[in-house]
């Protein structure tokens, strides 16, 4: 027969078990929500575009998409480069494109709209 004093002993361990578990369940959720994310990714086609030397802004219902320096790209063949600067965007020139575009979240949760890809293809 347990006395009164083995039944507390054992709440008490359970509670400081169960308090132990959900620290360290909340500190991996936190970790893990804290990561960069991204949005899904939404395909834009034929939006009026501007290039300038190593940039590419393009507005949909408001929101600036943009990328700058290399972007994966699709050639006018089909063809896919996994970097690079489409030449379907000139330099200085205003243009029209498909691109898929996306919110990438950093570490503290602020995000910014990019392009993830441009097709060239008409």
């Amino acid at each position: 027969m347990s006395t009164v004093r083995e039944s507390v002993g054992a709440l008490v361990s359970l509670a400081i078990i169960v308090g132990i578990a959900a620290i360290v369940g909340y500190g991996i959720g936190v970790r893990v929500g804290a990561g960069p994310r991204m949005s899904e990714t939404k395909v834009f086609r034929d939006i009026p575009a501007y290039a300038g030397d190593n940039q590419v802004s393009a507005t949909v219902d408001g929101v600036t998409y943009g990328v700058s320096g290399e972007v994966p790209w699709v050639d006018a063949s089909g063809s896919w480069h996994g970097q690079g600067w489409p030449a379907c965007a000139p330099a200085r020139s205003q243009l029209r494109i498909t691109f898929g575009g996306a919110v990438v979240y950093g570490p503290t949760g602020v995000g910014d709209y990019r392009m993830l890809w441009v097709d060239c293809r008409k």
